[in-house]
């Protein structure tokens, strides 16, 4: 289900995506934290190149790469 701010869920198993548009808005991310982001949850499987960032990933870490930024 495809909703106009690009937020897309995925009714079967709960879990939503946030395309990087979107991310930047919604965590208010600067260009370096997106790229940052980007790099770290390509490993973990929290960013897809067609769906985005998992939004379970995304309120994982940045509030963790912001206190360390702090």
């Amino acid at each position: 289900m495809t909703i106009p701010n690009q937020l897309q869920m995925n009714r079967a198993d709960n879990r939503g995506w946030l395309s990087a548009d979107a991310a930047t808005v919604a965590y208010a991310l600067t260009n370096l934290e997106l790229s940052k982001l980007k790099r770290d949850l390509k490993t973990s499987g929290g960013v897809c190149p067609r769906k985005g960032f998992s939004i379970d990933a995304l309120e994982l870490m940045v509030p963790r790469m912001r206190q360390e930024t702090v």
